[in-house]
């Protein structure tokens, strides 16, 4: 099952329609009172040793630093029509990647996205990471 999900997965090419087709089903509950919770976290993998494009990341539960992993930077809507966070943005990156610039430069490229899907509404909040 693993090998016959894993070679349909690798031939599929519509990343972008899915994603257009995400946006028009939850685009309704986007309005001015939405709440885009913006938020940075990192998934750690200290016991690993080569992964492709592994950096290093600050662990967040530990505060230890150069530890090995990735970075994560999710957007959740909160809306008045939906009683749970929406995903609006999902998106994992390393910082030794060669397209990587800096965690701004992430963080800009998300608010860019969910203005342009969902226009200038909503309410965007940062944590104090930012």
């Amino acid at each position: 099952t693993i090998e016959r999900l894993s070679r349909n997965l690798s031939s599929f090419n519509e990343t972008d329609q899915l994603v257009e087709n995400y946006i028009n089903t939850i685009q309704s509950l986007i309005n001015d009172n939405t709440i885009f919770c913006i938020d940075g976290s990192e998934i750690t993998k200290p016991n690993s040793k080569v992964l492709e494009d592994m950096g290093t990341v600050r662990d967040g539960s530990t505060g230890e630093t150069n530890v090995n992993g990735y970075n994560i930077l999710e957007i959740a809507a909160l809306t008045n029509k939906h009683d749970m966070p929406i995903s609006v943005y999902s998106k994992i990156y390393s910082n030794v990647c060669k397209d990587f610039k800096s965690e701004n430069t992430e963080t800009l490229k998300s608010l860019e996205f969910i203005r342009a899907h969902f226009g200038n509404v909503g309410i965007k909040a940062l944590d104090r990471g930012y």
